[in-house]
């Protein structure tokens, strides 16, 4: 647990206008710190390692819960496996356990790493369990789960996704090439967020359809010099402060606030139709979350809800107490 002084929660922001969220600039510092997840597989994206997971187990069917990003059906599609969707509760945990065949998989997404105590649950519940922690960089994997991670969504890199299997493919994957893949990471350094937006659009589109392929140089150097442990500790810190200003406000019910581990986003949910739009006229890029469910499901499921209510908080690195006052302050000015 982080501790704050309490009577940091009401500093006034000076940052008036100041752009909050978004895509990251590139990050360095200049002594070696030790990485995270040394004793994980270096892949290019989070999507590949379910690829690699798939492959390497010849699966056949894969169970995926609706509320998940469609950029995870890129590798289902690539192997050309079956998939059948599930439901979760307001926890966030399976409204229903299938009867898992060898040839089968489940996939079970911890949101935003506050599921971290209920995986070794679902294991003992559930055949070849996999879980995608891309949303959860510093939650330690389950000891025998199938765990995949993505480095790009916590830290500004080209690529970069870790991965804990027993199961190796025999074949050895080629390095990603990032040389035309970085420049939004350094005009967000050098000129502003918006300037590299399109470049960073781009270089996610590039990650589609470029196949499974080791860590690029690139990013393996950012490993060793970046400090995950200071972006770990100012999540926290931020993740606790807006909680402690907005949780009377919140209706999302997954977390654990005695367990926080560096989450990716706060997230905030609220009946109000409006407060996104507020939040980006103030500059603070707040994402739709996976848009496409509303789609696939019943427009009274709780996974509709979500997609069209939630508002994922930026709450990283970035960003000091002060940033976090400030984007509170307007939050409730617009519930």
């Amino acid at each position: 647990m982080v501790l704050i002084q309490k009577e940091k929660y009401f500093l006034k922001s000076t940052n008036a206008m100041k752009e909050i969220g978004g895509y990251y600039e590139i990050e360095y510092s200049n002594i070696e710190l030790g990485g995270i997840h040394s004793s994980a597989l270096l892949l290019n994206s989070g999507r590949y390692a379910l690829e690699y997971i798939l492959r390497a187990n010849n699966y056949r069917r894969i169970y995926v819960p609706y509320y998940i990003c469609d950029v995870i059906f890129e590798p289902i599609a690539a192997c050309g496996v079956e998939y059948e969707f599930y439901f979760v509760d307001e926890q966030m945990e399976p409204t229903a356990i299938p009867m898992v065949k060898e040839d089968e998989a489940f996939l079970y997404l911890n949101n935003f790493g506050f599921k971290n105590d209920y995986i070794p649950k679902l294991a003992s519940l559930v055949n070849n369990l996999i879980v995608d922690n891309c949303q959860a960089l510093f939650a330690p994997p389950a000891p025998g789960v199938d765990t995949f991670y993505s480095l790009r969504k916590f830290a500004g890199t080209p690529d970069g996704a870790f991965l804990y299997t027993n199961k190796r493919l025999n074949t050895e994957l080629p390095p990603y090439d990032c040389t035309h893949t970085t420049d939004h990471l350094y005009s967000r350094g050098n000129v502003s967020p918006n300037a590299g937006f399109m470049q960073f659009r781009e270089n996610e589109q590039k990650l589609s359809g470029i196949g499974m392929g080791q860590m690029s140089a690139t990013t393996r150097k950012f490993l060793n010099t970046y400090d995950f442990e200071k972006n770990k500790l100012a999540r926290d810190r931020n993740f606790l402060h807006l909680h402690h200003v907005l949780g009377q406000h919140n209706e999302y019910q997954a977390m654990d606030i005695d367990s926080v581990c560096g989450p990716l986003f706060y997230p905030l949910l609220t009946p109000s139709a409006t407060l996104k739009q507020q939040l980006i006229a103030n500059k603070i890029y707040v994402s739709t979350v996976f848009p496409a469910i509303h789609k696939a499901v019943p427009e009274d499921s709780y996974e509709n809800y979500l997609s069209h209510q939630l508002i994922r908080l930026p709450i990283d690195q970035r960003y000091s107490i002060a940033d976090m006052a400030y984007m509170a302050r307007i939050v409730i000015d617009n519930l």
